[in-house]
């Protein structure tokens, strides 16, 4: 019987699996503030309204009809799926194109929510890591680096 001798995971996959890990946690992180307002023109209303800005998750940041939460996992765990999928000679190229697209749309989610809050914060540098790893990983692509 051969052996193989493959290590459980490269440096890039843990890389992968760290900026997967990052972009999902940050999902449920601050990515902005709201005002509160009343919603009609009574009295009672405005009793209930706080007067401090409420933090909104990036569940509740809407984009469109989805969520930046939503998005921003659904990215990320593609990306991360992709390691399910051993990268040979013929099908690299597409997986690294697929890749980077992924932590790209994560990227420009984080940078056009871009402030100091920790779910934008998170999100950016796990996307960039996410990229990195993607890049190490199927840098070996005949034709596409």
């Amino acid at each position: 019987m051969q052996q193989s001798n493959r290590k459980m995971f490269s440096r890039a996959e843990w890389m992968i699996l760290a900026g997967l890990c990052a972009c999902v946690f940050s999902a449920i992180l601050v990515w902005g503030t709201s005002q509160p307002r009343a919603t009609d023109n009574s009295h009672v209303n405005a009793l209930f309204v706080k007067m401090w800005a409420v933090q909104v998750s990036g569940y509740d940041l809407k984009l469109g009809w989805l969520s930046v939460g939503w998005a921003v996992v659904a990215c990320a765990v593609g990306a991360g799926a992709l390691l399910l999928i051993d990268p040979g000679p013929k099908n690299r190229g597409v997986l690294f194109i697929v890749h980077t697209a992924l932590a790209g749309i994560v990227i420009a989610l984080a940078v056009l929510h871009l402030g100091p809050l920790p779910g934008v914060i998170l999100a950016l540098v796990g996307s960039v890591v996410l990229m990195i790893g993607g890049i190490m990983r199927y840098r070996h692509a005949e034709g596409v680096l």
